[in-house]
């Protein structure tokens, strides 16, 4: 008897509506109360009293707290209290619960225009100004790559939520999947996301705590029990975000399963006798540590397929359908670890301020829901790239349309990211250079590295400026040795440490240090823009011990200047000997006499010395201090 109460209870309220905390009539009676209506029918019999542990003032001022500008609207999902219903007595009264899952912003925080105007500018002035706001989000870790590909992954997820075509039955939302070992910022950087975007833009949840039988669990106060304990949950509505389900190792099998409700605009799910209706609205990012792998400390075992590395169970493979971005994080090297360590006490500036990247973020998401266009060159452009992969795929590989509809979905969501509202040749160069390798459908298709494109120009570069966070002085060899760590990590991540190398690494830098020595020194003097690139950095070429290596001007400014100063008071003297200074600082620092001399015409231009015949003299003021 009371299960068929309770089923007449959960059908009262069964429609194909979200259902809507009323205000007005909550108020009506007493805190902890609301009223439960049809979003699309006044009817009062359909209405029904719910008990919520949150008054909807709390949720209310919670979120306007947070954005000011918004229209709000508080939404709920149903959830009857099972908890020991066998147990209950008869007469024992049942409670209806609401959980308030969800805030559904009505109308998105208004931009700046005058913000985005600037923006637009920036982009049209510097060809780099997108680079500087993607890793100006969790500055920590600007200008690393690893971090790169996830922020871009991340905003792309971003861009595309909230997008359906076909009446809205068929998501056009690009839902990825970010993994790598514990330690590599993957939650921090989602959280610095969700800090920009706010809450109602970006949901964090951990895979631990998700339940069988949807995303979110639920928490309920039993009668019995003073505290909350944790109920199964339901499918959440979320409007207009992206749900990074963080741990996501932690998920259930069962939970896996349920994922099926991202394949579509709308879901019907019956969930404990009650019929819940919601909108898969959302682009999905899953974080994970690869259970797959736990002999490697759960990092990327490139000699095991994708689905074995996310540890899902046998014949759930379809699942990876739901998604179509896949990013292994490499494993963090020791360079990298010493620039990470050093930031630690001298933290990288942010250069773009958090109002510039949320109006530019909210810009990007407009173009794209808006409609990129898709020039007849385009298309055409990108059948070929697909027939290309398609005729170089193994024979025992299937083969489906889905693959060019997700190239056409990033193609557009890269489109938006670069502010534009039609695709050109530059999105699909930037598709082939960051994201081509993390395309679900093409994993395992070695023809992509044959469209992969490396600019060896803007490694050299990248290389160079993340090294000089470490050396004040650095080797040609350091750096030869830096860019093959890169581009076999990041370009070429399943060659083997054998000496014959596959896939073309060595096309680029060269297989033995002669050989490399002669490639990268062609690459280094044969273009302008490197050379004015490290100009730019502050650092000059020289030999060192030896050694060609780049050099810190300031530092080697200030090597000579210090050790100059010490000669003199040592020596107690006004006045030394030009050429055997150089002698002398030529052994201590190992710098060439050309370089040491070029430095002393330096202090002597700012004063700090003259010459005077075939000695130095050192300033009356600089002898004094």
């Amino acid at each position: 008897m009371l299960r068929e109460r309770m089923s007449r209870m959960a059908r009262k309220i069964d429609h194909k509506r979200d259902l809507e905390l009323i205000r007005e009539k909550a108020e009506k009676f007493e805190v902890g109360y609301f009223i439960v209506g049809d979003l699309d029918q006044n009817n009062p019999e359909r209405e029904k009293i719910c008990y919520t542990f949150k008054t909807y003032d709390y949720f209310y001022n919670k979120v306007k707290e947070l954005n000011p500008n918004d229209e709000i609207e508080i939404l709920g999902v149903i959830q009857l209290d099972y908890s020991d219903i066998d147990s209950k007595k008869d007469n024992q009264e049942i409670t209806d619960y609401i959980e308030v899952l969800d805030i559904k912003m009505l109308e998105s925080k208004k931009l700046n225009e005058d913000v985005i105007k600037t923006i637009y500018k920036n982009f049209e002035a510097d060809l780099d100004y997108q680079d500087k706001i993607i890793n100006s989000i969790h500055s920590y870790s600007k200008d690393i790559y690893e971090y790169y590909i996830e922020k871009v992954i991340m905003i792309l997820a971003w861009i595309t939520s909230d997008s359906f075509r076909h009446g809205g039955t068929k998501r056009n939302t690009l839902n990825a999947i970010v993994g790598g070992h514990r330690g590599l910022f993957k939650s921090s950087i989602a959280e610095a996301l969700q800090d920009i975007l706010g809450n109602s833009n970006v949901g964090i949840i951990s895979g631990k705590d998700t339940t069988n039988k949807g995303l979110i669990p639920t928490t309920q106060r039993s009668n019995e029990q003073k505290n909350l304990v944790k109920r199964l949950g339901a499918i959440p509505y979320y409007s207009r975000k992206v749900l990074v389900i963080d741990e996501a190792q932690y998920l259930e099998d069962a939970s896996l399963e349920s994922m099926k409700c991202l394949e579509v605009g709308k879901i019907t799910r019956a969930l404990d006798g009650a019929i819940i209706n919601a909108p898969a609205e959302t682009g999905i990012v899953m974080l994970m540590n690869y259970k797959g792998n736990k002999e490697q400390k759960e990092a990327y075992d490139y000699d095991k397929p994708l689905v074995q590395n996310l540890g899902f169970p046998e014949g759930q493979e379809s699942i990876l359908d739901r998604f179509d971005l896949h990013y292994a994080i490499p494993k963090l090297s020791k360079r990298i670890k010493k620039m990470l360590r050093r930031r630690l006490f001298k933290p990288p500036i942010q250069e773009v301020s958090n109002e510039i990247i949320f109006n530019y973020l909210i810009e990007s998401k407009r173009l794209y829901s808006e409609g990129i266009k898709l020039p007849t060159k385009m298309i055409e452009i990108v059948e070929k790239l697909d027939d290309t992969i398609t005729d170089l795929k193994d024979s025992k590989k299937i083969n489906t349309p889905r693959e060019f509809a997700v190239l056409l979905k990033i193609i557009k969501a890269i489109s938006a990211l670069r502010l534009k509202d039609t695709v050109d040749e530059g999105d699909l160069e930037f598709m082939k250079k960051h994201l081509i390798s993390t395309i679900i459908p093409f994993h395992e298709n070695r023809a992509i590295a044959n469209e992969r494109i490396v600019n060896i120009n803007e490694v050299f570069q990248l290389t160079f400026k993340l090294l000089t966070e470490l050396h004040d002085s650095i080797l040609i060899s350091e750096h030869i040795r830096f860019i093959k760590e890169y581009l076999r990590n990041h370009f070429f991540p399943v060659i083997s440490e054998e000496p014959l190398e596959p896939y073309g690494l060595y096309n680029y830098i060269g297989k033995e240090n002669n050989k490399a020595n002669t490639k990268y020194k062609k690459m280094l003097f044969e273009d302008p823009q490197n050379i004015e690139f490290i100009d730019k950095q502050g650092y000059f070429i020289d030999t060192m011990n030896t050694a060609t290596c780049f050099l810190k001007k300031q530092w080697v400014s200030d090597q000579i200047n210090i050790n100059l100063t010490e000669i003199f008071k040592d020596n107690k003297k006004k006045a030394l000997d030009y050429d055997n200074l150089i002698q002398i600082l030529e052994l201590k620092l190992n710098f060439t006499p050309k370089l040491i001399e070029k430095q002393f015409k330096d202090l002597i231009e700012k004063g700090s010395f003259s010459r005077e015949g075939k000695n130095l003299k050192i300033s009356k003021l600089k002898n004094k201090l």
